[in-house]
């Protein structure tokens, strides 16, 4: 995962587990679930790792030696044991003192970017798990018992999208990169669970975190047994702990594209240096995947809502004096003028058409306001490009392409104009409309 976005305030994030030694393993699930087939398993019932499903090597493509980002584990009894010993090495100098002992199901030169400025070495990467490594949607599921050494470090379960073709990191090629966190936990906060979805430089998703466990029972996650779930789909995200159900997310967090999966455990990492306590380990017993054998239909409806990070209310054309302008106010979730059909074009950009009046957003006439008026599919006056900014989106114009959507002035009406990328004024999430 990327780290340098990563920050230790999760330390303090209020809601926390209980922990109690008196309490028990979690049981393993039964490796069936209703309605659903099984389509990954693995229960580690043998001495070694199989290597047709898991790549040892952690982003080989972010490391002069190859060798430094391989995984230190021995499996026995039906569990695997990822480790980091005393003679653990840091694996990429892009990333500090970071050592890592990870199993991935897929792997590409170029995948993952760990951190802005990494370069990538030109020793040969085979792409891994292109065919057997990928889901998309399912119910993802791990039993697990998590590094009790404290210090500096954590252990993570997460997805990453596939990417797009031709990876060249100059922000045109890197949508695909969206990630959910199903499973992390730091050394120092060993009560803490954190789980949510990272854009990066997907501008379609939404960020969202959460760090408890919601209404469960005392456990000690150090010294038992757990079960960690996720279930994605097209409508969002649910995460489960023990089978209860913890934390939901909309749809407007749910990325629409294959993802491979990653765990590992990671030292001198998000939160401080390693101490002295040998073998670090993450213990896990089984990964399942189940997947609805009928599919999971994308909605029907194309349509978005349009909600300001600042102000947390949506661009509508439901209360305006000129049928010209764009308001910018709270609404009713079946509102059709506060709901914006997009509609794709060419080069990543798109046209947001009202679903009450039949017409397009603009800067045709230049008059500092957005309007919405009729105006044919090929100016690019209505076209626009989502551009990711700290988990959100800002709306920048085809045509003036200094000029984004914003509400900075709180006229009650949306703007546009060159407002830096650092004021929420300028920031959207794109919720899709789920019918």
């Amino acid at each position: 995962m990327k780290k340098y976005k990563y920050i230790t305030q999760i330390i303090s994030a209020g809601a926390l587990l209980v922990c109690s030694a008196n309490a028990a393993d979690f049981p393993a699930n039964p490796a069936t679930r209703s309605g659903e087939n099984l389509v990954f398993q693995e229960e580690f019932s043998n001495s070694a790792l199989n290597e047709q499903i898991w790549s040892p090597f952690y982003l080989p493509h972010w490391t002069p030696d190859p060798s430094l980002s391989e995984a230190d584990y021995e499996i026995s009894n039906g569990v695997m044991k990822l480790m980091l010993n005393s003679d653990a090495q840091n694996w990429s100098p892009a990333d500090g003192t970071v050592k890592i002992s990870n199993i991935s199901s897929y792997n590409r030169k170029g995948w993952h970017r760990f951190h802005p400025t990494a370069p990538t070495y030109d020793h040969p990467i085979n792409d891994f798990g292109s065919t057997t490594g990928l889901w998309k949607y399912g119910y993802f599921e791990m039993r697990a018992k998590l590094n009790n050494t404290g210090g500096g470090g954590h252990q993570a379960w997460w997805l990453v999208g596939d990417q797009t073709d031709d990876l060249d990191f100059d922000g045109k090629d890197m949508e695909r990169n969206g990630e959910i966190d199903i499973l992390e936990t730091f050394f120092n906060a060993p009560t803490t669970w954190a789980k949510g979805v990272h854009p990066w430089e997907d501008s379609q998703l939404q960020y969202g975190y959460s760090y408890d466990l919601g209404n469960t029972q005392p456990v000690d996650i150090q010294e038992e047994f757990h079960v960690y779930a996720m279930e994605w789909t097209p409508s969002g995200i649910n995460f489960y702990f023990d089978n209860i159900l913890v934390r939901t997310m909309s749809a407007a967090h749910s990325p629409s594209y294959p993802m491979g999966m990653l765990i590992g455990i990671y030292g001198d990492s998000g939160s401080g240096a390693s101490n002295d306590i040998w073998p670090k380990k993450l213990e896990i017993d089984y990964v399942r995947i189940f997947q609805d054998p009928d599919g999971y239909p994308e909605p029907t409806s194309e349509y978005v809502r349009l909600k300001n990070r600042w102000t947390n209310e949506y661009l509508n054309t439901e209360s305006v004096e000129s049928d010209l302008n764009v308001a910018i106010g709270q609404i009713q979730p079946n509102w059709w003028s506060a709901q914006w059909e997009k509609i794709t074009t060419d080069n990543g950009y798109f046209i947001l058409r009202n679903r009450n009046t039949g017409k397009e957003l603009n800067i045709e006439n230049l008059s500092g306001l957005i309007e919405n008026t009729d105006l044919p599919d090929t100016y690019w006056s209505i076209q626009w490009k989502g551009v990711a900014i700290d988990g959100y989106t800002r709306l920048e114009n085809r045509w003036k392409t200094d000029q984004v959507i914003h509400v900075e002035d709180q006229q009650g009406l949306a703007q546009y104009g060159s407002v830096p990328s650092t004021h929420w004024s300028s920031q959207w999430v794109l919720e899709q409309v789920i019918e």
